[in-house]
């Protein structure tokens, strides 16, 4: 069999089958957050790279390494045991970390929760502030999660993944770090939980 290997944006993409049929990747769910009025207020395309844009924010994610550039300025994950690091140039912003599988936070670099989703019994998951004060709750629906809270209701479709969902659509976090946050959780390779 020959494979026929094409660079791509720095990543390499082969080709080829004994057939000698290109073959072509599975097409990837998109998961978007949408307001009331049907605007989308995050949109996350998990591919190699991932493709992020919330509120307004767009960027393109490596995986492995978790790598981002907007403008001049580069952004970074580094994982670890205690969650994944992310870097704005060489400064720790925030870090994303899951207690258990009920429970994902980004973290200040003082290690004190900016959000936190936290999933109880009834699959419902509240989404604390930095106060610990419950802000929105997440609940999954038939065909969409919901977020509900003293903000307009959002709606996720594309995932299954509620605590992804509330660590998307969380205005306590910068929309980089969002983005940042969401690839990451995607890819497995690339977390340390």
């Amino acid at each position: 069999m020959l494979l026929r290997c094409i660079p791509l944006l720095a990543l390499a993409a082969c080709q080829g089958s004994s057939a000698g049929t290109p073959v072509k990747p599975a097409a990837a769910t998109e998961i978007l957050a949408k307001d009331p009025s049907g605007a989308v207020v995050a949109r996350v395309k998990p591919s190699i790279p991932c493709r992020a844009t919330v509120d307004g924010v767009d960027q393109i994610v490596g995986t492995v390494p978790l790598v981002s550039q907007i403008g001049t300025t580069r952004w970074s994950g580094d994982s670890a045991t205690n969650g994944t690091t992310f870097k704005k140039g060489d400064t720790a912003i925030a870090r994303l970390y899951a207690a258990s599988d009920a429970e994902l936070a980004l973290l200040d670099p003082d290690g004190v929760a900016i959000v936190r989703a936290t999933r109880g019994a009834d699959g419902v998951v509240s989404i604390a502030d930095r106060q610990s004060t419950v802000v929105r709750q997440a609940k999954k629906t038939p065909d969409a999660i919901e977020i509900t809270g003293k903000d307009p209701k959002l709606v996720v479709t594309g995932t299954d993944d509620v605590l992804l969902a509330a660590i998307l659509t969380a205005p306590e976090a910068i929309p980089e770090v969002r983005g940042l946050a969401a690839c990451n959780r995607l890819f497995p390779s690339t977390k340390a939980f």
